[in-house]
């Protein structure tokens, strides 16, 4: 399974980390990563707020699963699987919950 972490910061490379070890993973991206995560995973030179450059790469790439740590929501993981058309998928984001619709105590 190709898989693409989103962000580079300490949670995505936590993920990073734990997801390379899966012996499900065959290749690990990370847009647009850092220093450290480059030495788990292939660092990607995209930004990621940049949606339509994010689309491209996983749909050109293959890209079976793609995993959004958002910063706003610092402890909201969102994984989302890529193999449904991108448009479609892309439809659906402003509707998925998240940790602002649930009170947490």
């Amino acid at each position: 399974m190709k898989v693409l972490v989103v962000g580079s910061g300490g949670r995505e490379h936590s993920l990073c980390w734990a997801i390379a070890k899966s012996p499900k993973c065959d290749e690990l991206f990370c847009a647009p990563g850092n220093a450290g995560i480059d030495s788990i995973a292939v660092c990607v030179d995209i930004a990621a707020d940049d949606i339509d450059a994010l689309v491209n790469f996983a749909t050109g790439n293959g890209i079976d699963f793609v995993v959004v740590v958002l910063k706003r929501h610092w402890s909201m993981v969102l994984l989302i699987n890529w193999k449904p058309p991108t448009s479609r998928l892309l439809a659906l984001m402003p509707r998925l919950p998240s940790l602002r619709d649930r009170r947490v105590s």
